[in-house]
């Protein structure tokens, strides 16, 4: 899974599942020994593209679904290198019924961490951004008692911030990376607005009212600044555990990276 990480597959979402059960030497079928699988449950956002499973080289040598769903069938090696070699088994995850799957295995099972491993490669369907009605290209009103010419000193942007795992604790399920760079957002929200900053019309509206009442102590401390604040964030990799323990590399693990800054 760590070359998984360090190598992005095609798939948005993998995830390693290792065997709930090991039986010892059966003679169904030829003999062998049947291991079973816990699947997770499914995801109406995610579509199974692919499902393999993974034995280190040399020690499987044939692969049977022995699911109560689809009839007992012999599974070939579909690719492999010099430390494994894996079987497509996506037919058999797809036409099972339960939350288990159990397959037949000839050769040598060794446990974990050698031992087989089922891994499901998911896709997820591309979000669309769609541009909110208050982020129209209106112009702003304006204020006579503003200067737009003014040099702004600390102005909104984006900054830099590293996040490292450990500090926060979150070293216990995020196996990979150690840290990313998140960014940040800082800095004031003068008015008026540049056009970078994409403010709202209620941004802008809450500007003009703070300032208006500038001079009126009363009334200006119920109305607060505009804040700088994150308006577009992107997804980062990682290698995570996930609530229910299972190993999982995601591709898109949404809202994690700041990309632009706004008013708000």
């Amino acid at each position: 899974m760590l070359q998984l990480y360090h190598k992005r597959p095609s798939a948005d979402i993998v995830r390693a599942l290792s065997p709930l059960h090991t039986s010892g030497p059966v003679e169904l079928n030829g003999g062998g020994r049947v291991i079973e699988f816990e699947l997770p449950p499914v995801n109406p956002e995610e579509y199974l593209e692919e499902a393999e499973l993974l034995g280190t080289a040399g020690m499987i040598f044939r692969v049977k679904s022995i699911d109560n769903v689809v009839l007992p069938e012999e599974v070939r090696a579909k690719r492999r290198d010099e430390s494994w070699q894996a079987f497509d088994v996506t037919s058999a995850v797809r036409k099972r019924k339960s939350q288990t799957l159990k397959f037949l295995i000839k050769g040598r099972v060794r446990g974990p961490p050698e031992g087989p491993i089922l891994l499901l490669s998911y896709s997820k369907p591309k979000k669309r951004r769609i541009r909110s009605t208050q982020e129209d290209s209106e112009e702003p009103p304006t204020a006579p008692w503003l200067d737009a010419r003014r040099r702004r000193k600390n102005p909104c942007r984006k900054r830099p911030l590293y996040v490292d795992f450990s500090t926060i604790n979150y070293d216990d399920w995020i196996v990979a990376p150690p840290g990313y760079d998140a960014y940040q957002c800082m800095g004031k929200c003068f008015f008026p607005f540049p056009d970078h900053l994409s403010p709202t019309k209620h941004a802008i509206v809450q500007a003009l009212v703070q300032s208006a009442l500038q001079g009126n102590e009363g009334a200006g401390k119920n109305v607060g600044k505009v804040c700088c604040v994150p308006t577009r964030l992107a997804p980062t990799s990682l290698l995570y555990l996930d609530a229910s323990g299972t190993l999982t590399y995601q591709y898109g693990y949404e809202d994690m990276v700041v990309v632009e800054c706004g008013c708000r």
